[in-house]
């Protein structure tokens, strides 16, 4: 029965149905309209060949080779010609070697999978001269990027190719007993440097930190003057800014609490690094998640299989998902932290495996069989969410196939009660009496996972009815012809500072927008962080050029209270187009008597 209550589409009242309108125009966001695989369906690790096979059914490859440094680097013998530097000779002989895997994972997965490789950045040779403060990092930063080199030359060598993107230092915030953050900033610069003279066309970049999400605006974001740093020196010298975006479970009794990384404060963190950039260099700087989902778990024994830890894995992965798909113009690639297989760390580390040791599936491996069925030839469909001053409990998307005239729409639930959806097709350009959908939720009875693909449905009145906490798309035959369909063509103008503190009760701040043309939409983004969590985030007026701005919904941080100190929100205001003004928007925001920031702002146009 409750199979059948999931994934039937039914009426619900007017009243309490959430409106979700698609249209039948393309939505590209900086030029990107297609789905691009590629992009979204990697995991971390490199495979042995008997998970090679299994990942392909599943719909997954391996994305990021992690810390070969870790078993190599000190072994490495100093050059005798050269002294302070490793010998190039020893990384030569044994290119083969090193190369093994990553050649094995090529050939299987058809393509060169390994998107990423990272390096742990504390293994060293005894006879390097370390640095006083911790005795562990090289001094000479020079040899220590040596390293780097010799090993994707080696790679190269025997590969005949290397991984597109690396990053230099994986964590580098939690080495802080052995690292100053200016020799961390400083090694990227001469590592990036030393590397691209040599292969052009690689990307490098950093810093690679994880809590970044959910931390930055820690003590008036000292978190994040540190990453602004870093930044001063990426908008030059880096070719993307990566960072790790994890939530944290809570279990206690019969309840539990999702915290860390959340829509609202990964999209007030990923405004804050783009609106930085744009300051900074006038441009987006592309991001890469090389790890994200859901890490620590408290209040479970991690050593014990739990099916309830199983699907708090899938889902997770399903919303950090939901929410790239919303910035895709700015997020370049992102590598899921989950494993083909490890036992590193017991039943702890099986969890969050995707296969057992003999290559049979695990739930989790349901985190990519979801979205296995989206493919390159998919592209976005306008999508809007109703500015009706609530907060915005459901995440969607909407794919269209030109070829086959079908629709299909992504549904996520990030509410812990049912949740009804209307979708509303303006001028009825689709009139769907049937789809086929695909389901992932938890049976809240015995806590055991539900994956229900490929179930032929009938519709009522175009109203879904979502399970808590569940991710669902429906494919809708449409017999719509998209071959003369417009491109809306998103772009994001960006304030003029970020990190503008609320002072005299009220932000006044200027967003310069070059040209005008054809605007059809616009909408204004703000995040807002306050230090007191009783307090409302919400401004009590905005204006844009004189305009008040009225209709608007947020992301909210509610998840996050008893786990950081402040309160990090993100509003969306429905922009009238008569409103803009070419070159100059002045923005206002009136506040209660609160203590905090408006962290970045932005106008947000579709032509």
């Amino acid at each position: 029965m409750l199979m059948c209550l999931v994934l039937l589409l039914m009426v619900g009242t007017v009243g309490s149905a959430i409106p979700v309108t698609i249209y039948p125009q393309f939505y590209s966001q900086a030029g990107k309209v297609n789905f691009e695989t590629g992009r979204w369906g990697s995991h971390n690790g490199m495979d042995n060949d008997r998970y090679i096979q299994p990942n392909i059914v599943i719909g997954s490859h391996s994305g990021r080779w992690i810390s070969p440094d870790k078993a190599l680097f000190g072994k490495v013998p100093e050059d005798p010609h050269r002294h302070g530097y490793p010998d190039p000779t020893h990384f030569w002989n044994q290119r083969d070697a090193i190369s093994n895997k990553y050649s094995h994972n090529i050939k299987g997965y058809g393509r060169n999978p390994n998107g990423v490789i990272v390096f742990n950045g504390l293994f060293w040779p005894d006879w390097m001269t370390k640095t006083t403060y911790g005795g562990k990092f090289p001094k000479n930063m020079d040899a220590a990027a040596e390293f780097v080199l010799l090993f994707l030359e080696a790679v190269n060598g025997s590969a005949g190719s290397i991984p597109p993107i690396v990053e230099v230092y994986n964590e580098p915030g939690a080495d802080y007993k052995y690292l100053k953050w200016d020799t961390v900033v400083a090694y990227h610069q001469v590592v990036a440097k030393k590397l691209k003279a040599k292969f052009p066309t690689l990307r490098v970049g950093g810093p690679t930190n994880t809590g970044t999400v959910s931390h930055s605006d820690r003590e008036d974001f000292s978190v994040w003057k540190r990453l602004a740093d870093f930044m001063n020196m990426s908008v030059t010298d880096m070719d993307f800014f990566s960072f790790h975006d994890y939530s944290h479970l809570k279990v206690a009794g019969d309840g539990y609490t999702f915290y860390g990384s959340s829509p609202a404060r990964l999209g007030a963190f990923i405004d804050l690094v783009e609106n930085y950039a744009h300051v900074k260099n006038g441009r987006n700087v592309p991001l890469v998640i090389s790890e994200f989902g859901l890490t620590l778990i408290i209040g479970l024994n991690d050593q014990k299989p739990s099916t309830f830890a199983d699907w708090a894995y899938v889902y997770q992965h399903n919303a950090h998902m939901f929410t790239y798909l919303s910035y895709r113009d700015v997020i370049d690639t992102v590598v899921a932290f989950l494993i083909s297989y490890t036992d590193l760390k017991g039943q702890a580390s099986i969890t969050y495996s995707l296969f057992e040791r003999n290559g049979t599936e695990r739930t989790v491996s349901d985190a990519f069989k979801f979205w296995k069925y989206f493919h390159d030839n998919l592209k976005f469909l306008r999508v809007d969410d109703a500015y009706d001053g609530n907060e915005k409990t459901i995440a969607s998307h909407a794919l269209a196939n030109v070829a086959t005239q079908e629709v299909t729409v992504l549904l996520h639930n990030y509410k812990k009660v049912q949740a009804t959806v209307n979708l509303t097709f303006p001028n009825n350009w689709l009139k769907p009496s049937s789809a086929t959908s695909t389901c992932f939720y938890r049976n809240h009875h015995n806590n055991v996972s539900v994956f229900q693909p490929n179930k032929t449905v009938r519709i009522n009145h175009n109203q879904v009815l979502l399970e808590p906490e569940s991710s669902c798309f429906y494919s809708l035959k449409s017999g719509h012809s998209f071959a003369h369909a417009q491109t809306i063509n998103e772009v994001k103008y960006y304030g003029v500072a970020v990190v503008v503190p609320i002072q005299n009760n009220a932000v006044n701040t200027q967003v310069g927008i070059p040209f005008l043309g054809t605007i059809k939409m616009a909408r204004l983004r703000v995040a807002v962080s306050l230090k007191d969590r009783s307090s409302s985030t919400k401004p009590h007026t905005v204006s844009i050029n004189g305009h008040v701005l009225t209709s608007f919904m947020f992301l909210s941080d509610a998840a996050s209270q008893g786990f950081e100190p402040t309160l990090w929100e993100v509003y969306e205001y429905n922009v009238p187009v008569a409103a803009l003004k070419q070159h100059h928007n002045t923005v206002v925001f009136t506040f209660g008597h609160v203590a905090g920031y408006v962290s970045s702002v932005a106008i947000i146009v579709g032509r």
